[in-house]
């Protein structure tokens, strides 16, 4: 139990260090829209009492939309509106460090050229010129924020009946009936129902009205059996040239999309988070916690018997590629996990990758370069930390110029390949495989 716990708290340090430090920006007083923070009630410089007052300070390309927005919240509690504002304001200020983290980059070259797995990168200078630490600074700036206001809109959902609102492309905020979103959005709050995602989903715009959007757009849905299907790439958690937050609360979920997409990065951010339920997970090559081209990808599952499913090509479940990061973590239940080449903790060419369960009775099922995989100078960890788990197909740790590590913690486990249950196995250059037993 105690190297358990020792090293799931060296791997959340490496978390840690993205926002150590980090202050909350009403105390800091950073600037937010147009210069000034928005913050309804109390005193001094930059503080408002009724909510009109801050909305004719805001930018004019938002003010007609927060208008009507906020003229639909007069009848909630003074701590709900301004949480809701406050996530409002954040997005709309990492959206503005996004943007000046790309400026000068040729989105339609890239998006034009963009090949997963080849080593001759038609990108590589346009990638070079993406400044990807101020992303992962506003994305630290968002993740502070939600933290803050999310526990906020879940205790207030229950003692309102919120009707359903929507401003395309700006903002959607759903009640807790069932509803469905077929256009994309940049802000989605969804407070209860089985409700249907046709659209992003929490994934940076990337098109609007012909032109290459990026910036920042967050899906939250607080509770509800929902259902999301995208039919195109970058959906669910997807974040290009910016940053993409999926985060659902509660609820039996069902995720379906295309190539790119449930916690995929690539020149941005893209993180899926789900709370609660036992959740279907079906997509695309480059998903499921996959990053690339100086992307963040996370997809992280906190409790239920989950399934993650993806179709042929591979680089999925916790996977990366050039200097990319690809962390799928689930932290609690019996799951399956099924998938091709290039997958579970599978990283290529400067990538770092992970995939981690904490507990359940597991199943991985995979083919070549998969299962704790590594090659051209990239490191990879498939860590399990506790149940009876069967290993079908995969390295399970091997690594070619790299280093990959499986590592089987408590449970008798039954592997198809090099790995064996209790032993310790080498594989490759530095790949290594340790199972521990009861």
């Amino acid at each position: 139990m105690k190297k358990k716990v020792a090293i799931i708290t060296c791997f959340f340090s490496l978390f840690s260090i993205a926002i150590a430090g980090y202050t909350d920006p009403l105390e800091e007083n950073t600037k937010v829209i147009n210069g000034n923070i928005l913050y309804v009630g109390g005193f001094g410089p930059n503080n408002y009492t009724r909510i009109q007052d801050a909305i004719d300070d805001s930018s004019p390309y938002y003010e007609n939309l927060l208008f009507k927005f906020i003229r639909n919240l007069e009848n909630i509690s003074s701590d709900l509106k301004k949480a809701l504002l406050q996530i409002i304001n954040t997005v709309i200020n990492t959206s503005k460090i996004c943007n000046e983290a790309c400026s000068g980059i040729d989105k339609e070259k890239y998006l034009a050229n963009r090949e997963m797995c080849s080593h001759r990168n038609k990108n590589k200078e346009i990638i070079k010129k993406m400044d990807i630490q101020q992303i992962r600074k506003a994305c630290a700036m968002i993740l502070y924020t939600l933290k803050k206001e999310i526990p906020i809109l879940e205790k207030n959902s229950m003692h309102y009946k919120f009707p359903t609102f929507k401003y395309p492309p700006f903002i959607a905020i759903g009640g807790r009936g069932n509803d469905s979103y077929y256009h994309d959005y940049y802000i989605i709050i969804d407070f209860g129902g089985d409700d249907k995602y046709y659209n992003n989903a929490g994934s940076t715009v990337i098109y609007y009205n012909g032109e290459i959007i990026g910036g920042v757009s967050i899906c939250i849905d607080l509770e509800g059996n929902d259902f999301y299907k995208s039919g195109w790439f970058n959906s669910q958690g997807s974040g290009v040239f910016g940053i993409g937050i999926l985060y659902d609360a509660k609820g039996n979920d069902v995720y379906i999309s295309e190539d790119c997409s449930q916690g995929e990065g690539e020149m941005g951010i893209g993180i899926l988070i789900d709370k609660k339920g036992n959740d279907f997970y079906f997509a695309g090559p480059g998903s499921q916690g996959f990053g690339w081209n100086k992307g963040i990808g996370i997809l992280i599952d906190m409790e239920g018997e989950d399934i993650y499913k993806t179709t042929p090509l591979g680089f999925s479940q916790g996977s990366s590629t050039e200097w990319g990061i690809g962390i799928l973590m689930d932290l609690k239940g019996n799951d399956s996990y099924a998938s091709y080449s290039l997958s579970q903790a599978a990283a290529d060419y400067f990538g770092f990758s992970a995939l981690i369960d904490f507990s359940g009775n597991d199943v991985y099922e995979a083919e070549s370069f998969s299962q704790a995989y590594a090659r051209f100078m990239s490191s990879s960890f498939l860590l399990d930390f506790e149940g009876d788990d069967i290993f079908v197909g995969g390295e399970q740790g091997n690594a070619i110029f790299g280093f990959a590590l499986l590592v089987n913690l408590l449970g008798s486990d039954k592997y198809s390949g090099k790995g064996k249950d209790n032993a310790i196995w080498l594989n490759g250059f530095i790949g290594l495989g340790i199972d521990i037993g009861k």
